[in-house]
């Protein structure tokens, strides 16, 4: 097996030479040092420290992170400092890696290269994952390369920025090059490194951003916006002075086409929009219809692009009726992945706003719908003696009453003890049910354990969820110690019983008198249960309806096994979205959940709104996703203007403003109208039947990327409810 694991090497290389050149690989059988060991438990053991130089590749290539030939890491980025044993001449560094689908299917978003005579005084070269098929996809592998580099160094480190939750490599080579710039490039000290590699992704000096920013307007290429420092990874460039740069082309160069200060168009809710492009229409009027529930919300669109070379302001005035109110939203520019930028922030406008020259801005105005009736209303739009309107005809129906309907059950993980909601805990919970989130986790740091007495803070915490139909008790068994709950105790043993039957008998007489007499409570001992836990649930299960014969668990579900052994006995599973369908027999109610990451990067529409429709199709219960605010584990705020990100590790549908107030995103306010769309469906299927109601439901669903769609049906379903 290694011979031919040996051949393929040289049938890579070959692949790689036809087109550098046939070249020495003189980091062959070299050692290296790795900032984090390796944590993928499928793949290289933590102990291993050869195979990424050992010229082996890994020959599967339908399980490429499950074999021992591959390292791989969970949740980290890592440095690899390669000793060559002298100095010697670099002509290009390869790295093999692999794009999993299962993950997301991300190839990693940095690939950092540094160089080094003494492992102290460092030059940066460049990333070698700054190319332009670094996207998105279904598994597939690739050698990135950096070429050309033709400087001379004892020390090669590659510092590696995954893109998602997984990373791996099977190889890297340096190839021996034939001269040197006589290591012409700045010094960055070994300790300044961290820093460095910040500020290459801080998407302000990201030369990436500033080559597809250039690259959107093919009326700017010929402008010598991106000079030569910038296409040789200078990193010392501002971002910002070069968008304004752009800008004002752009703004100069329309505005000699449509001769007004600013153009005005219709918009999609949901699609994204780049910051500088080429407005198709020019209105003075646009005029929409609109059907809405009463205590319902819709939302509609506009895009304003400023036309002058310098930044302009912007009046709005919104004329309606007590029918309906309209609330109106600007959406800034944030970083997502792969160094793009989107609307996502909804930021209420009261009056004005300023756009800066040659922008294209993305404005939201989100209605709700107060008692039935009629109306015509306007949004005024005012710039340099210049008005445009916005009209748009309302009909507010009462179609159905949503208490006789059964809630779609919603869980998004809010855990008020997050830094991003702590401080702001009226305003969350205010937040959380104006978007029907009904079901509420109560996390183990805020879960009394089974010998606690003082229920004081519990009771307090609980107040935050007054009037939820579900709550989940977190009790984090996958850690030992909190299985065996306190000091010297053992899970199950006859001690610790007594402690379980004494803290259940008070959660059922505390959380009913702090959130009402009809929240459901569930027991949720381990989250995503992995083949080690499924004893111990099973045990718990059975054990305490022996005592408690009305007691319920709730479990969280990402592989076949936990499904396949516990789905009998729990009453209810949330499932990871791509394993729950063609489930086993079951009783249980069937709730289904996402944790992908980047979320900024997720399809409002697609994602967010169409989770109900699925849930809705394949009769699912409940829905939800990780998380409402986590931004690495809770312990930072999501604030809009933040330039330092990890996105790897950023779960939140809400921002923070700068005194750390909650602001909606677009993907949250689609995921809430999605939830009423689920009420609409619900309601038509109760008058016309659930099979109509599926084919059309289904319509929608098969179509994940037409957003006007779901807006046709439910259109169609409220005209048809609100008929005689």
């Amino acid at each position: 097996m290694g011979s031919y694991k040996f051949i393929f090497s040289w049938f890579a290389l070959l692949s790689i030479y036809s087109i550098s050149g046939f070249s020495q690989n003189i980091a062959l059988k070299k050692s290296y040092h790795l900032s984090v060991k390796p944590n993928y438990i499928y793949s290289a053991p933590s102990s291993d420290t050869s195979s990424l130089t050992d010229g082996i590749y890994t020959t599967s290539n339908g399980r490429f992170w499950a074999q021992p030939t591959t390292v791989g890491w969970l949740s980290e980025n890592v440095s690899i400092t390669i000793d060559l044993d002298k100095i010697q001449p670099i002509a290009s560094v390869l790295f093999s890696t692999v794009r999993p689908s299962g993950a997301g299917g991300f190839y990693p978003k940095n690939i950092f290269v540094f160089i080094s005579n003494d492992d102290i005084n460092y030059r940066y070269i460049g990333d070698a994952a700054d190319v332009a098929d670094n996207l998105p996809g279904p598994s597939q592998r690739k050698i990135f390369s950096l070429n050309k580099i033709n400087e001379s160094a004892r020390f090669v480190r590659i510092s590696v920025i995954r893109e998602g939750k997984f990373l791996f490599c099977d190889e890297i080579e340096v190839l021996k090059g034939k001269s040197s710039n006589n290591n012409s490039l700045a010094i960055i000290k070994r300790d300044s490194l961290q820093k460095f590699e910040d500020s290459l992704q801080n998407p302000k000096y990201n030369r990436r951003s500033a080559l597809r920013q250039n690259q959107r307007l093919p009326y700017l290429l010929n402008d010598s916006l991106i000079d030569f420092s910038i296409k040789n990874n200078d990193v010392s460039f501002d971002l910002d002075k070069l968008q304004t740069k752009v800008g004002i082309i752009n703004a100069s160069y329309l505005k000699k086409i449509f001769k007004k200060p600013y153009i005005l168009e219709k918009g999609d809710p949901w699609s994204n929009l780049d910051k500088f492009r080429s407005p198709t229409e020019n209105n003075k009027l646009l005029q929409y219809k609109f059907y809405l529930t009463t205590t319902g919300v819709q939302y509609g669109s506009f895009v304003l692009t400023n036309l002058n070379p310098t930044k302009q302001i912007f009046y709005f005035t919104i004329l309606s009726n007590g029918i309906l109110r309209t609330d109106l939203f600007s959406l800034p520019f944030v970083p997502s992945s792969f160094y793009n930028e989107i609307p996502d922030p909804m930021l209420k406008v009261n009056n004005q706003i300023t756009l800066n020259p040659g922008e294209s801005r993305l404005f939201i105005f989100k209605m709700t719908g107060l008692k039935n009736g009629k109306i015509k209303s306007t949004i005024l739009i005012t710039s340099e003696k210049y008005t445009s309107k916005i009209e748009y005809d309302v009909d507010v129906i009462d179609t159905f009453d949503r208490k006789n309907l059964d809630p779609l059950n919603v869980n998004v993980w809010a855990n008020f003890k997050s830094k991003m909601i702590a401080g702001h805990e009226i305003e969350a919970s205010k937040d959380l049910k104006e978007h029907h989130v009904n079901t509420f986790v109560i996390a183990p740091s805020s879960l009394p354990g089974i010998k606690d007495t003082n229920f004081y803070d519990f009771s307090n915490y609980l107040k935050n969820f007054n009037d939820a139909k579900n709550v989940l008790l977190f009790m984090g068994y996958s850690l030992l110690e909190r299985k065996n709950g306190y000091k010297n105790g053992e899970f199950m043993s006859p001690e610790w019983k007594q402690y379980f039957i004494k803290w259940y008998n008070n959660m059922l007489k505390i959380i009913p008198k702090c959130m009402g007499s009809e929240t459901n409570i569930y027991l949720y001992p381990f989250d995503e249960v992995s083949k080690d836990n499924v004893s111990d649930f099973k045990n718990l299960v059975l054990w305490s309806r022996s005592i408690f014969p009305d007691i319920k668990f709730y479990g969280t579900f990402d592989n076949q096994n936990s499904i396949d052994s516990l789905l009998s006995i729990v009453n209810v599973a949330q499932i990871a979205r791509p394993l729950a369908k063609n489930l086993p027999s079951h009783n249980c109610e069937i709730w289904i959940y996402t944790a992908n990451s980047p979320s900024r990067a997720l399809d409002p529409y697609g994602f967010y709104r169409l989770m109900a429709w699925d849930a809705f199709v394949n009769d699912y219960s409940g829905i939800g996703f990780w998380n409402y605010a986590d931004e690495r584990n809770g312990n930072h705020l999501n604030l809009i203007d933040d330039k330092y990100l990890n996105l790897g590790q950023s779960y939140s549908v809400i921002y923070n403003d700068a005194e750390g107030n909650i602001t909606p995103s677009r993907r949250w306010e689609a995921f809430r109208l999605g939830i009423e769309d689920y009420s609409i469906l619900q309601a038509y299927s109760r008058k016309f039947g659930l099979e109509k109601t599926k084919v059309m439901a289904e319509q929608v669903v098969n179509q994940p990327n037409s957003e006007s769609v779901a807006d046709s049906i439910r259109d169609k379903m409220i005209i048809e409810l609100s008929a005689k």
